[in-house]
Parts: structure tokens; sequence; C-alpha cells
């Protein structure tokens, strides 16, 4: 199915996943573009909408440096274990607490006057567009899985074959439109994968907030 942008793989994904319109859904959107189609799907399906944040992180600059990524909640993910010797558990601490410090000031831009919205016990709907390696999505479906939802889905726009079997692994249902051949093969699946600013993703969820509250 061609995707002429991320309004438009928002309302396919909203359609698949319409039988849970009208039952206070919890939709969770990467920053940026994710959030552009997360708040479309909170607005198709009735629910709540907020933003979940991660981070990738590298301790090391050598080959074989520790890549991970760090969840808001305090959730740490090592996507890459091997190591080298510029890199020690010193070095992974402190890039580790800064990535932390940089979640909790990116959380106050993007809901300044309201804590995290909570999992717990609801269906948890995470969105996102195009997807490569899915290191931060994964990072994300693990932490928000350890705050208990109901039901946790996944919906996607566009991600290979192997990254959505990982997260088919750890998520209760998968929702992906393309499911692609290799990593290049993303960027080929959407006519309009223009750039969205932080700002940008920070508006959009702003005003979709306060729509669902008027």
């Amino acid at each position: 199915m061609p995707l002429t942008s991320r309004t438009c793989a928002a309302h396919a994904l909203a359609e698949r996943l319409s039988a849970h319109r009208g039952r206070n859904s919890l939709v969770l959107g990467l920053p940026r573009g994710p959030v552009e189609m997360a708040s479309v799907i909170a607005r198709e399906l009735d629910g709540d909408l907020d933003v979940i944040l991660v981070r990738p992180v590298l301790a090391g600059s050598l080959p074989g440096a520790i890549h991970a990524t760090v969840c808001e909640s305090g959730e740490i993910a090592i996507n890459s274990p091997s190591r080298t010797a510029a890199v020690t558990e010193e070095i992974l601490a402190q890039v580790i607490l800064q990535a932390l410090v940089d979640l909790v000031q990116e959380r106050a831009l993007h809901t300044p006057f309201s804590f995290p919205a909570d999992p717990h016990g609801r269906t948890v709907i995470l969105v996102a567009d195009g997807v490569a390696r899915g290191y931060c999505l994964q990072a994300a479906v693990q932490a928000i899985r350890s705050r208990e939802p109901a039901r946790l889905i996944v919906a996607l726009a566009a991600a290979p074959g192997p990254v959505v079997n990982r997260l088919r692994a750890l998520a209760d249902e998968v929702v992906c439109l393309e499911v692609t051949s290799g990593l290049a093969a993303v960027g080929r699946t959407c006519r309009d994968w223009r750039r969205v600013s932080e700002g940008d993703g920070i508006a959009i969820l702003q005003m979709a907030k306060a729509e669902h509250v008027a």
C-alpha cells in the first residue's frame, strides 16, 4: 500500500485499530514524526495522547563501544554489549546519567504541566513511523511493559521484517503497514518523510492534548 505521508499512514493504522475506538486507549508516540501520527490515531480512536521519551547513547568512540538506549522512566537497554578498553563502567555511568538528565528536561518541554501518562492496566498503542533498527522503539516497549499495561500494541508505518519480528516477541500485537526487505527500503515506503523538528513535535502534542481536553 503506497503511503503519501505520515498522516496517511496514521489514518490507515487507526482503521486497523478501530476495534479499540472509544475504549480509553493510551496512544504514545516517540518524539517528532511519530507524535504527529499518534495525535491522528488518538483523535480517531478517542484515546488519550502522550509522548514516550527515550534517548540513544554511545559510550566510547572506537569500534565495539557500548550502544545503549535510556528511557525517561529509568530503564536502560544495552544494544551492543561488546566493549573496548576505551569504555569503562565509569564512562558508561556518566553518559547514562547525562541522558537521564536530558530526558527530564525534554519531558518538561513536552508536557510542562503534567506527569507522563500511566500505562498501568490500560491498552497502550505505541506509535512509530519509519523504523530502521528499532532500538529506541524496543526500549520504549520494554519500559511500557514494566508498567503492566493490560495490552501493548505497537503500530508502525514501515520497518524491516527482522525488526517487526523482534517487536512481536515483546508486544502483544504489532501492526505494521509496510514490512520491508531491509533498512534502505524503509525510506522508500512513503513519498513524504518530511523532517519534524522538536519544536514542531511539541506543538503538535500540546495542541492535540488541548483539543482532547476541550
